[in-house]
């Protein structure tokens, strides 16, 4: 029963927002990956917003039920059963009141579950498309494992239109097979020099990050970021600086809006801790890439460093193998373990254990919460610390909410601070 309603209530909210975007009159830009879709998306609208009339969706709202609601004017939370009848009235109201026009409505599309980007792009067949990258995260909730859900990441280039434009990370392109596409306009971006579009001299550093962005043409822009430590956001920023170029967008300008954009909560935002700690805030969500590239950021600290990190979830029968490979990358750089969850108590503390580090250097938790309260005390002064964990109930947000100074703060800075998370964290021990 519940399988069916689903179903009725999926192809309702399909129908009518699709409706919704035709009425609006916008090209679609479709945003996936496995990391980074909502920086990105944060980072395009940023630019483009000064130049054209734009519509984006809202937070992460990404999967079979976000994308349709908020297109369709409607928040997300989870809804009672009986409620639906109501939500739809109200998400029909708003398709025949709306009266918004746009030149380009910039939707995130994620893949949690089989056939969900098929259900995505049957509301809307984007103009331009990009990929962020493709890496295992959810796969346990694909019966064909990582292949299923690459195809599925795959799809939004396959059904992009065909007067319209793909724009991938070269390296991407080389790995996997776009040939499928309806569009001959595939454009690549790196540090390839067979790339479309390149990235020279990339640099990431406390003063932030930097490089040289070359369109077709060979024009030159410097690109950087003073606010933002990740080196994957200069692959971010190429990807933008490219569909931007290729809505003739001016490079200066480009670059001028660039320079000025600030990171969405939980991605290696930099806050202020208590006595005098650093925090680098990664704890939005988490897969071994995210970590990685967290790490990196620590690196730049020249200070103690102390690792925060949660289990990383939704991964299958490869759980393990990507806590391991995790621990091999911390034990380079951690000065002291905070750990959270029982994989990384099962999976990445055998390991840690097994290359050598100091057992009475890690410190597990099974709750989130009392990892922060434990922090507090432990610190000295001074620290940079990261915090890295999955949102699925392990919610590391508490942790950077213990240690910030400005607590007062926290519904600024912090990730998932609205009354559904709220409650969630309300539960969860």
């Amino acid at each position: 029963m519940k399988k069916i309603l689903k179903n009725i209530v999926s192809f309702i909210l399909k129908e009518l927002a699709k409706r919704k975007i035709k009425k609006t009159g916008a090209k679609v830009i479709a945003i996936t990956g496995s990391v980074g879709k909502t920086s990105l998306k944060e980072e395009l609208a940023f630019v483009l917003e000064s130049e054209f009339k734009i519509k984006k969706t809202s937070k992460n709202l990404n999967g079979f039920f976000g994308l349709p609601l908020d297109i369709l004017g409607q928040p997300y939370s989870y809804v009672q059963t009986r409620k639906w009848p109501i939500i739809l009235i109200k998400c029909f109201i708003n398709l025949i009141q709306t009266k918004e026009k746009y030149d380009y409505y910039i939707l995130e599309m994620g893949v949690a579950e089989p056939k969900e980007m098929t259900y995505l792009l049957s509301i809307a067949k984007p103009y331009i498309s990009t990929i962020t990258n493709i890496y295992p995260v959810h796969i346990a909730n694909f019966p064909g494992g990582f292949e299923e859900y690459k195809a599925q990441k795959i799809e939004i280039a396959n059904q992009t239109k065909s007067e319209g434009y793909v724009v991938l990370p070269y390296n991407l392109k080389k790995s996997e097979n776009f040939s499928n596409l309806k569009t001959n306009n595939l454009l690549t971006f790196g540090e390839s020099i067979e790339s479309d579009y390149k990235i020279i001299t990339p640099e990431a550093t406390l003063d932030g990050i930097n490089f040289i962005f070359v369109n077709l043409q060979g024009k030159k822009i410097k690109i950087k970021n003073q606010g933002i430590l990740g080196i994957e956001y200069i692959e971010s920023f190429t990807a933008v600086a490219s569909i931007c170029d290729i809505l003739a967008v001016d490079l200066q300008h480009i670059s001028n809006r660039l320079s000025e954009f600030k990171l969405p909560p939980g991605r290696l935002n930099l806050i202020r801790g208590i006595k005098d700690t650093v925090i680098i805030d990664g704890s939005y969500n988490s897969s071994r890439y995210a970590v990685i590239n967290g790490l990196k950021a620590l690196n730049l600290f020249s200070q103690t460093k102390i690792v925060c990190l949660g289990d990383m979830r939704e991964l299958g029968e490869i759980a393990k193998q990507e806590h391991e490979i995790i621990a091999k990358e911390t034990v380079k750089i951690a000065d002291e373990l905070i750990l959270v969850g029982p994989l990384m108590e099962k999976y990445f503390v055998p390991k840690l254990i097994e290359l050598g580090y100091p057992k009475q250097k890690v410190h597990h938790f099974n709750s989130s919460e009392k990892a922060g309260k434990f922090l507090v005390n432990f610190v000295k002064g001074g620290e940079a610390i990261l915090v890295k964990g999955s949102q699925n109930t392990i919610l590391m947000e508490r942790v950077v909410y213990e240690l910030m100074l400005e607590k007062d703060k926290a519904k600024e800075l912090l990730c998932r601070q609205d009354e559904y998370w709220d409650k969630i964290r309300s539960i969860t021990p």
